[in-house]
Formats: structure tokens, C-alpha cells, sequence
């Protein structure tokens, strides 16, 4: 994938977003529920042989990791090319050798699947914010093969009440960005 595209998110430097990120998102990021992931394994037995997912906004593998170890070939997708070099050496640490890791756009992920063929399930997991979500969505359509799946994870259910430090968090956030908040399409 070009390295370079990142327009559908709307930002500028979309890679630039989370730098110096990836060593504390392997050290401090919470993990996923064990309950969670296997889950979305239990999803692989609709799946031929080993089961191909795609994994987007990975970051450093904290989701494609886990799905590595229950069995599963993973794509790794992530605009932020630091983000998946810690993925690399989190992945190396765990003896996982069954990720693979590609920068790429999010929306444009239709042209993984033109040398190994359709993926049988995606996962977006805390990062669906940050997409073009319906455009995300359409490519998702195109790259999963029929009977397949997509799990989008988030940390909190939908319209749930957020953790008490969310107000002190949204304080220093306005106190030092400004009204613009920086997750999500631009």
C-alpha cells in the first residue's frame, strides 16, 4: 500500500498522530477482555483451514495479537508506521509469527485481498473513531468474504456513562487544544 495516502482520514499527517506512541501503548494500553477475544475467535470456525482476519486501526497489535495466538493469520493494518514497528517487537517478544503488518488507509483495503483473495472476518477495535467510518464500512463489504465477519470493539458501550476523570480529562483538553477534538474525520 502508498504510504503516502492518507486523505480519507482528513488528516494532514496521519501518521504523525500517535508518535511517540507505541512503546506506552504496549506497556500501559488496557488489553482487550479474555471474554472479548474469545469471542471473535469463536467466530473462526465458520472460517476454511486457518482463519484470515484483518485487523484495522491495530495499533501495536494490542487485538491482532491475541487473535494471532487462537489461531488466526492476521493483517495488521495502521497509518502510524511507529505504531507497527512496536507491533513488530511486541509480536517477536511473544514468538507470534502469524501477523503481518502493513501501513495502509483504512478505506483502501480492498486491494489486500487482490494477491491472497477475501478475508474471512475484520476487527476494529478503539479505533473506529478516528475512520471514515462509512467508507470504511463499504471497503469492509468488498474485503470479507461472504459469511464472514466485523467486530468493531470499544472499551464502553455506546451512550454508557463515562469513568469519573473523563470531566478533568475534557477540562485540560479545552484548556490546552481548544474547542477542536481530535478524534474522528476532519
Amino acid at each position: 500500500m502508498n504510504q503516502d495516502v492518507h486523505s480519507s482520514t482528513g488528516y494532514t499527517n496521519a501518521d504523525g498522530i500517535f508518535a511517540s506512541c507505541g512503546a506506552p501503548y504496549v506497556t500501559y494500553r488496557r488489553p482487550h477482555p479474555s471474554a472479548v477475544v474469545d469471542y471473535i475467535a469463536s467466530q473462526f470456525g465458520h472460517a476454511p483451514a486457518q482463519p484470515r482476519i484483518l485487523d484495522l486501526g491495530c495499533g501495536p497489535g494490542t487485538l491482532a495479537l491475541d487473535l494471532a495466538e487462537r489461531g488466526a493469520c492476521v493483517t495488521a493494518v495502521d497509518m502510524s508506521e511507529e505504531m507497527l514497528a512496536a507491533g513488530r517487537g511486541w509480536a517477536k517478544a511473544r514468538g507470534i509469527r502469524s501477523v503481518t503488518w502493513c501501513q495502509a488507509d483504512a478505506t483502501e483495503v480492498e486491494a489486500l485481498t487482490q494477491d491472497t483473495g477475501l478475508f474471512d472476518g475484520a476487527t476494529v477495535a478503539d479505533a473506529f473513531h478516528w475512520m471514515d467510518r462509512p467508507r470504511v464500512l463499504e471497503a469492509l463489504g468488498r474485503a470479507v468474504r461472504p459469511g464472514g465477519f466485523v467486530a468493531v470493539v470499544g472499551y464502553r458501550a455506546p451512550g454508557t456513562q463515562r469513568e469519573w476523570w473523563h470531566p478533568l480529562l475534557e477540562q485540560l483538553r479545552l484548556r490546552w487544544l481548544g474547542t477542536v477534538n481530535l478524534a474522528g474525520p476532519r
